[in-house]
């Protein structure tokens, strides 16, 4: 038996591991065992519930809930998509259609876009926030730089803390800030 909080008081996952038993809380509809090679290597269990989905991770069971589904992350939260979107990252989001949050906390959000870095933020279509704290939004623009923004329509922030906007721009440099379209790259910034 395995204590559990918030209304279930144990479960038993038998030895075949596709069956369960719950008592005092939601029937469980089905019970995964994942390898540990899987997106997030702590899950060893998956429980679908009526309501909500358990998981198990190696220090013990969290429940997972809200309006939306479960990512893979702990805590990590799916709206609107939830076959096309994903949110592996620890407490990350992904909402609208085909989305990705795989960086710690990270949000994506629009269609197409992914959040790749720890803390990133990714907004619109196709865009794509690689480094740590870093913003992308509008249309396949990229942000690689760690705390890097870039905004519009296919602008590039590259340089760690660089800025770029408009439209066909590239930030190389660090601290760099550029704006317009179409700019020469100048990594010396």
């Amino acid at each position: 038996d395995i204590p559990l909080a918030q209304g279930v008081s144990y479960i038993n996952i038998l030895d075949s591991g596709k069956q369960a038993v719950a008592k005092d809380g939601d029937a469980i509809i089905d019970v995964d065992a994942l390898p540990e090679t899987d997106i997030d290597e702590t899950v060893l269990y998956r429980l679908t519930t009526g309501n909500n989905d358990l998981y198990q991770y190696k220090d013990g069971w969290h429940r997972v809930s809200g309006v939306g589904w479960n990512g893979t992350g702990r805590n990590a939260e799916i709206f609107n998509d939830n076959e096309g979107n994903t949110a592996t990252g620890q407490y990350s989001h992904a909402e609208g259609y085909d989305t990705d949050a795989k960086g710690i906390s990270s949000h994506a959000e629009g269609q197409k876009t992914t959040a790749n870095g720890d803390y990133s933020h990714a907004e619109g279509f196709g865009t794509v926030s690689k480094g740590g704290k870093s913003h992308a939004e509008g249309n396949q623009t990229e942000a690689y730089g760690i705390n890097s923004h870039a905004e519009g329509n296919f602008t590039q922030a590259k340089g760690a803390s660089s800025h770029a906007e408009g439209s066909y721009t590239t930030a190389e440099g660090g601290c760099q800030h550029v704006q317009g379209q179409h700019n020469i790259p100048d990594p010396e910034g």
